[in-house]
């Protein structure tokens, strides 16, 4: 028994240790439309003040609501535990009255379905998820 814990010991090491690949950063350039928001106390998502995304290359980024800037700010990549790339959005609001998810609570883990779909997904417990399509 303990000579197979052994054995398979190095591999659950390596599977452990899997660094993000943040090759994947270079996909969020580009223009994106909101889809919709998840999460919350209901799983509902939240009424977002805004509805498209633009990130350039240098992961800065614009949120607009009705082409009208309601956000700017920078996009930063934090040091992860697992694969999944984790976000920091580091922004200012137009409007400080005005709640964005982004802003107020700017810790997301990025993930891709396909390379038209962009999820970013809160860390944990009861915080919301946005979910972009690329234009």
């Amino acid at each position: 028994m303990n000579t197979r814990f052994l054995a398979l010991l190095p591999l659950l090491l390596l599977i452990s240790c899997q660094k993000p690949d943040l090759s994947r950063l270079e996909d969020m350039e580009g223009e994106w439309t909101l889809l919709y928001t998840s999460g919350g106390f209901t799983g509902a998502g939240f009424d977002a003040p805004f509805d498209h995304l633009s990130i350039d290359e240098a992961l800065d980024f614009i949120l607009y609501q009705d082409n009208e800037i309601v956000a700017e700010g920078m996009i930063q990549e934090k040091n992860s535990d697992t694969e999944d790339i984790f976000l920091e959005f580091n922004g200012s609001k137009i409007d400080s009255e005005t709640w964005i998810d982004l802003i107020d609570d700017n810790e997301k883990y990025l993930r891709f379905e396909g390379s038209s779909t962009m999820h970013f997904n809160a860390p944990c417990c009861d915080r919301f998820n946005i979910t972009w399509g690329k234009e």
